[in-house]
């Protein structure tokens, strides 16, 4: 879950977090095997949001339910 809120957090992928008082930004939370995200939501923001997800299951053989 590590390389998954990396690649998160990787500029390259592109997806954009939510802004925090201060000038920070989140993308996610993880727990264990479990992930909160905080996305903006728009259209384009979800679909590279989906590609990093997609190279991580492809990667790790986890699956998103």
């Amino acid at each position: 879950m590590d390389v998954l809120g990396h690649m998160f957090d990787d500029h390259r992928f592109g997806v954009k977090g939510l802004a925090l008082p201060g000038g920070g930004k989140i993308t996610d939370q993880t727990f264990a095997d479990d992930i909160a995200l905080y996305l903006q939501g728009m259209r384009d923001n979800m679909e590279r949001t989906q590609k990093v997800l997609d190279i991580f299951c492809k990667a790790s053989g986890a699956k998103i339910n």
